[in-house]
């Protein structure tokens, strides 16, 4: 049997299948890191971050935070009362959403709240705090570098 061009033709086909089929099989092996796992749920609820946004901005004082050897120090402005506070502390880990960290938001008499992070990985954060104080919403980001 002599190789004409139809072999060619034949072969070109299957060479682009098996590619094909490889790239298909590579993309879906591929892992996806949403912002969140609740993506698409929390795009929804944006305007509620909206108004704690604007709710934070209107305060003459806000959160402020002091890194100090292996402690993250968060101070809380004197005009919130540090009894009433709740809300957390998101540390979110810019390249891997599963090392991520959330803290509960609770100050010590003076205002300030101490977050050990020698556990956390070296690299780039983005601070998510998402607070109310008698039931009015707030909420402020830092980026830090670890």
């Amino acid at each position: 049997m002599k190789f004409h061009w139809g072999h060619a033709i034949f072969l070109v086909i299957i060479m682009f299948l098996a590619a094909m089929t490889w790239i298909i099989v590579f993309a879906f092996s591929q892992k996806v890191n949403l912002v969140t796992p609740e993506y698409y749920p929390k795009g929804v609820d944006y305007e509620d971050q909206i108004n704690k946004i604007r709710n934070t901005a209107k305060l003459d004082h806000k959160i402020l935070f002091e890194k100090q050897n292996d402690k993250l120090v968060f101070i809380f402005p004197d005009e919130i009362n540090s009894d009433s506070i709740s809300g957390t502390i998101q540390f979110y880990y810019i390249t891997d959403f599963e090392k991520d960290q959330k803290v509960e938001i609770k100050p010590d008499t003076t205002g300030k709240q101490e977050i050990n992070i020698k556990k956390f990985l070296s690299g780039r954060y983005i601070i998510k705090i998402d607070w109310a104080v008698n039931n009015k919403g707030y909420y402020q980001e830092f980026d830090i570098k670890l």
